[in-house]
């Protein structure tokens, strides 16, 4: 039945252990926060959650600033050495009006 936590935990399978564990924490009044934190592999979820966060945040520049440069999107320096990793900076306003930079 709909809200019958206790006959979900009963109903999944043995093998879904993070799923076991975020339900028993759950049912034992553990906020969702720290309930995702006692999963032993918690770090799937986290790259789940991150990455959700990151799909939403570059969906919401789309939407509101659409595909063209803007102040303060970073880029990578053309200039940046091989072997020493990639130069991250902010675009300036006279970059973004100089047409030199794209978001692709």
């Amino acid at each position: 039945a709909r809200g019958d936590g206790t006959g979900a935990l009963r109903a999944l399978p043995d093998g879904c252990l993070n799923e076991r564990v975020l339900l028993t924490n759950l049912l034992r009044g553990v906020s969702p926060g720290e309930a995702t934190r006692r999963l032993p592999h918690r770090t799937m979820y986290m790259c789940a959650y991150w990455s959700f966060v990151w799909n939403s945040v570059a969906s919401h520049r789309i939407r509101t600033l659409g595909r063209k440069l803007a102040v303060g999107d970073l880029v990578l320096r053309p200039e940046s050495k091989p072997g020493e990793g990639p130069e991250v900076r902010a675009v300036t306003a006279r970059e973004v009006a100089s047409g030199r930079w794209s978001l692709l």
